[in-house]
């Protein structure tokens, strides 16, 4: 049933807003939030406000239907799974909904902001701490990193890695997700990868993440293998000493989780300056600036230009007006620091 109409940025005309409903628990899926979207427009609002609202209460929203690998605002239905919460109830999630659709319609009125990463704040004006919009960056990503996490050809295609130059390197994979497929197939080309995600940092979550995510869901836990060259952490707070990787890469991992602050991305892109070695590179997708922020995330790349040189691509440009750049970092040899 349709809820009450209400006014669009683009004049009077009044537009029905869309239901929000609930499907209950079925086999493997948990909780799922469901909406039929009409209009690009739509589908940009009801993803952002139910998967920040879902991430806020730690209910680890995955884009169950109506999603691409990365994401999609496409008209049509669209189901928002609450993963590996089974203690959550259908009274919890009710209660959710009239504060979903009450943001939903600002979004549409135009009234709603934008956001990445401080999504507490964004949604509620509560604030919150440092620690806190990082926790909040962060959540839900295991749903999706498990689900489609992405080989070799697809680091070599969005990045443009050239895997056939990086024999006997040395490589860190920000962001890899739990199964680690890269860091598998990287092996046949004669690298070593490090795989970093925040979740591996939990042991629970490293048993329950062995082998593939569907074997997971049809045998139940510890099928598979965890590889023990990876670490937990965050990019902001790289666990590695200076000048350990010959080359480091992030495909739509820890970068495309940053809050988004600018300190944030100083923090993290410093981090991957000093544990590259001196001529390493760092292939980064997406690096997520807004329209409003690109002279200062611009100004940022001028900053590190003592230390590295750089190649940046717009690569595309989502609805909300974020752009989506891929970043090539080429840190100098250590004779012309001082030059």
């Amino acid at each position: 049933m349709e809820k009450e109409s209400f006014e669009n940025t683009h004049g009077k005309k009044e537009i029905p807003q869309i239901e929000l409903k609930i499907r209950e628990p079925d086999g493997s899926k948990g909780f799922i939030i469901a909406f039929q979207c009409r209009t690009e427009e739509e589908c940009a609002a009801y993803n952002y406000v139910v998967s920040a609202i879902m991430k806020r209460e730690k209910l680890n929203p995955f884009h169950q239907l109506g999603a691409e690998f990365d994401g999609s605002n496409k008209p049509g239905l669209h189901w928002w799974e609450a993963l590996f919460k089974g203690d959550v109830t259908r009274g919890q999630i009710e209660t959710l909904l009239p504060e979903m659709e009450e943001h939903i319609k600002k979004h549409l009125e135009g009234k709603g902001e934008w956001g990445l990463g401080l999504l507490g704040k964004k949604i509620t004006g509560k604030a919150e701490s440092l620690e806190e919009g990082r926790e909040r960056a962060y959540e839900g990503s295991i749903g999706p990193s498990i689900v489609f996490e992405r080989g070799i050809e697809r680091y070599e295609k969005l990045l443009g890695l050239p895997t056939q130059e990086m024999k006997g390197q040395l490589v860190l994979d920000i962001g890899s997700g739990p199964e680690e497929v890269f860091s598998k197939e990287a092996k046949k080309k004669g690298f070593k990868v490090v795989s970093l995600s925040p979740e591996l940092k939990y042991e629970d979550i490293r048993k329950s993440t062995k082998g593939n995510f569907f074997v997971f869901l049809r045998k139940g836990f510890g099928k598979g293998k965890w590889q023990k060259r990876s670490a937990g952490g965050i990019t902001q707070e790289l666990p590695f000493k200076n000048e350990t990787f010959d080359t480091e890469v992030s495909l739509y991992g820890g970068i495309h989780y940053l809050p988004y602050l600018k300190s944030e991305y100083r923090m993290a892109f410093g981090e991957i300056l000093r544990t590259l070695k001196h001529g390493g590179k760092a292939y980064l997708y997406p690096v997520n600036i807004r329209d409003e922020h690109k002279e200062d995330f611009f100004k940022l790349m001028q900053e590190l230009s003592p230390q590295a040189d750089f190649i940046i691509d717009l690569v595309e440009k989502s609805f909300s007006s974020t752009n989506m750049y891929r970043v090539v970092l080429i840190k100098k040899i250590a004779d012309n620091r001082g030059k």
